[in-house]
């Protein structure tokens, strides 16, 4: 029995859904406009004033607005329904140079293609959370041929009963819809990898659930020298001046695919031993359990 899921965000870590689209439209314009639209022009200027989306849900920018108690689902229905009918027609358009809008993320079809192979070796569970919609997030799937996990939206969240403010990100409920989706017993196993190293990990430490960083800019940086089948997770890093340094706990987390479980640890292990830096240590029976000879 499969007893560990990798749970994904999809904005920042899957898409890049605050670049324009070949339209010159993006997350950040479409809220601009359904705001406009739901609350009117005063409104929007007071929700440009107090820093725009700020990577929060649709219901947490509507109570943000000084809508709550019972008229909160209904006016975040009407922001979101507004929001997509500005969006979703821009899904698929493709730009020259970048393909499809939205475009997947430097690092995003590395780690989709080692996190897939588990899965089909039947060692890993894969899911994705989200604080945007399901039809967004199916159709940008669709248009670049992967096919949709387990996967719980914002309106997922609004569906229960007993939904309110404080169930805004960062929360556990998200955890606790996919695990249930996935059969397993706890959201304790679970790991989540995620774009946001401050809202995200928060979300995650209050659920207790592992937290990977998922940093475009490093993932982009590293593709350069990177080998087929092999992905680099940072944890514990950041750039300065154009150097990579470590930024304490665990730091890195290096996974490689191969024909069997004893050839991708090989190729871990040896992608593992070109890092370094003091003080670095780490396992060295990671998979063991599960070779046979």
């Amino acid at each position: 029995m499969i007893e560990r899921a990798l749970v994904f965000n999809f904005d920042g870590t899957m898409a890049d859904t605050f670049a324009p689209s070949a339209g010159g439209i993006s997350t950040t314009g479409a809220y601009e406009y359904a705001i406009a639209k739901v609350f009117g022009k005063s409104e929007l200027e007071r929700y440009r004033r107090r820093g725009g989306l700020k990577n929060r849900p649709p219901a947490q920018v509507v109570h943000d607005l000084g809508v709550s108690g019972r008229e909160l689902p209904d006016f975040t229905d009407r922001l979101v329904h507004e929001k997509l009918e500005y969006l979703v027609p821009e899904i698929g358009r493709r730009a020259v140079e970048l393909g499809a809008w939205p475009q997947l993320l430097p690092g995003f079809n590395e780690f989709w293609a080692a996190a897939q192979g588990m899965v089909d070796r039947g060692e890993l569970l894969i899911a994705g959370v989200g604080s945007g919609h399901r039809e967004f997030i199916s159709r940008t799937f669709e248009v670049h041929h992967l096919d949709l996990p387990v996967f719980i939206t914002d309106e997922d969240v609004r569906a229960w009963a007993d939904y309110s403010y404080t169930n805004h990100s960062p929360n556990t409920l998200k955890f606790e819809l996919v695990a249930q989706q996935l059969g397993l017993q706890s959201i304790r196993e679970l790991v989540y990898v995620a774009d946001d190293p401050v809202i995200d990990a928060q979300m995650a430490r209050r659920a207790g659930v592992p937290f990977i960083h998922f940093d475009r800019t490093l993932g982009a940086e590293l593709r350069r020298e990177a080998e087929p089948g092999l992905v680099i997770f940072h944890a514990g890093t950041k750039l300065h001046g154009g150097d990579l340094l470590t930024s304490g706990g665990r730091v890195f987390g290096v996974s490689a695919t191969g024909e069997n479980l004893r050839d991708a640890k090989a190729a871990a292990y040896a992608a593992l031993g070109r890092v370094r830096f003091d003080g670095a240590h780490y396992r060295t029976d990671i998979g063991d359990k599960s070779l046979v000879d």
